[in-house]
């Protein structure tokens, strides 16, 4: 009997924790976020406008997890372009791009793609498919060539922006 109710606590705990690890797996990384921005930005500065339309839904390569995905837009234009997770925010001001909380993002994502090596923004927003507000942190780089910018982001309440911006500077590259 000992044995059976070990075997059964141990079986619950793996049901228990399950959720979690893959939930880890489905994550999005820092480090992926600046891999996919790059490899966005190469696309884009090849295609320029003809290549935003790819970016429009959750089946393109640049959605590589359930929070993984790039989105477009343009400061110049103050226009979002393409969120795959989020296609009603398409063709929106960016004036008019509020998190959460009503904090207005526009002007903060440009700030941050203005940057030489581009920037780290954070705000409050549900996962895609979720309605409770987490914190997202995302890396937003402008795209050589054109006017576009493009940002991903992670979702995590312990990431520091200052290490978040030294990893990105030391893998940034410039786009060809």
């Amino acid at each position: 009997m000992f044995a059976n109710s070990r075997a059964m606590l141990a079986l619950a705990g793996a049901l228990l924790f399950a959720p979690s690890w893959a939930m880890a797996e489905e994550t999005a990384t820092a480090e992926e976020v600046i891999q996919k921005t790059h490899e966005a930005a190469v696309y884009l500065a090849k295609n320029k406008e003809a290549g935003v339309e790819v970016f429009k839904t959750m089946e393109n390569p640049f959605v590589w997890k359930s929070d993984g995905y790039v989105s477009v837009f343009d400061c110049n234009a103050g226009m979002f372009l393409a969120n795959s997770a989020r296609p009603e925010g398409t063709g929106m001001k960016l004036s008019e791009i509020a998190d959460s909380s009503g904090v207005l993002l526009g002007q903060k994502f440009c700030d941050a793609a203005r940057q030489p090596k581009g920037g780290w923004v954070e705000f409050r927003l549900p996962k895609p498919g979720d309605a409770v507000p987490l914190r997202k942190v995302s890396f937003i780089r402008s795209v050589e060539g054109t006017s576009y910018q493009v940002t991903s982001g992670i979702y995590d309440d312990a990431a520091k922006i200052e290490d978040l911006k030294k990893l990105s500077d030391a893998k940034y590259t410039v786009t060809p």
